[in-house]
């Protein structure tokens, strides 16, 4: 999106919500699963450690300073993390043309899988492997893009990522011990 100049503000708002081993490694009574059921809770707003990585890496691609407004919140689950996005995007764009520019930009990422216009990601969908899915809708009211994407935060978020990570700094096949 803002490779291709979609968007009218370099502004967004990222909500997350983490299962419970993904909103930290320390073992306290907060995370604790029977603690955690039946409860959803915001965390860390205005200073999550996250933050400054998502600036720097969409400001790298856009060429100017972004900014992130990042809340996320734990929910009843064990894993999987789901980020809904909103972004103020040009006028006269159709949903097709955002799908295929993020199409065309993850092409030879083999881990993200862009979903087809209608249909959103569920955590479910991405359980236990290493890809992000990501899925679109607009608001016409407001004028926003909504990005949906999700990962799991055991595989795609540490571990996964890790092997991803090493198989490509060793020349092998990113995709090796991990399909």
């Amino acid at each position: 999106m803002l490779k291709n100049g979609f968007n009218t503000s370099n502004n967004f708002i990222v909500d997350s919500k983490t299962g419970i081993m993904g909103a930290g490694r320390k073992a306290t009574l907060s995370f604790h699963f029977p603690e955690c059921e039946g409860s959803v809770w915001a965390y860390k707003i205005g200073q999550h450690q996250h933050t400054p990585e998502m600036v720097q890496e969409l400001s790298r691609i856009s060429g100017k300073k972004t900014g992130v407004l990042f809340t996320p919140h734990v929910v009843p689950a064990s894993r999987g993390i789901l980020s809904t996005i909103y972004a103020d995007i040009r006028g006269g764009l159709r949903l097709t043309e955002i799908i295929g520019a993020y199409e065309d930009f993850y092409r030879e990422s083999p881990f993200v899988r862009i979903y087809p216009e209608g249909k959103l990601p569920h955590t479910k969908d991405i359980s236990s492997n290493n890809f992000c899915d990501i899925g679109f809708g607009y608001d016409s009211e407001s004028g926003k893009l909504i990005i949906v994407s999700t990962v799991d935060n055991l595989l795609k978020g540490a571990a996964g990522q890790a092997v991803q990570n090493m198989n490509i700094m060793f020349g092998y096949d990113q995709k090796e011990g991990l399909i």
